[in-house]
């Protein structure tokens, strides 16, 4: 009962304060909970992009390395390297790097409007995927040239 009398007591004015206080907490915790939606697409998206851009030159270096074997070029040239190598490019440039960076820049360049800022993550993770692939071939060179000292 004493509750009940305490519920009483209280001013019509005091229960709207604390209505509009839980109203503006819900309506915040709604907000950052999209927010956090909307980071893990974009995270999702950053590493589907590094993926894929990953397994596409991976066949396509595959498909290079197919082609000059069947074309006679020894297994352990550097003609072979440099065909695989150039298997995985367009006009020169490596298709990761390439698309990795056009997405970045339009990204940032805001190109894609309201969806920039996913257009930067996914050119991120074309970037990275570039990034380990050549860190990887680097640090196998590393390795290799030390085993020849």
């Amino acid at each position: 009962m004493a509750k009940d009398a305490a519920l009483k007591d209280v001013s019509k004015q005091e229960l709207a304060e604390s209505y509009s206080k839980l109203k503006a907490r819900t309506k915040n915790a709604q907000i950052q909970a999209k927010r956090e939606g909307e980071a893990l697409v974009e995270d999702v998206l950053t590493i589907a992009a590094a993926g894929g851009l990953g397994y596409l030159m991976g066949q396509r270096h595959a498909d290079a390395a197919e082609t000059a074997l069947a074309n006679g070029i020894a297994k352990d040239s550097p003609e072979y390297f440099e065909a695989i190598a150039e298997g995985g490019q367009v006009a020169g440039i490596d298709l990761d790097l390439l698309v990795g960076g056009a997405a970045a820049a339009a990204g940032m360049m805001r190109l894609g409007g309201k969806m920039s800022n996913t257009v930067r993550k996914i050119g991120i993770g074309g970037l990275a995927a570039y990034a380990s692939r050549v860190g990887y071939e680097k640090g196998e060179d590393s390795v290799t040239e030390a085993e020849e000292e």
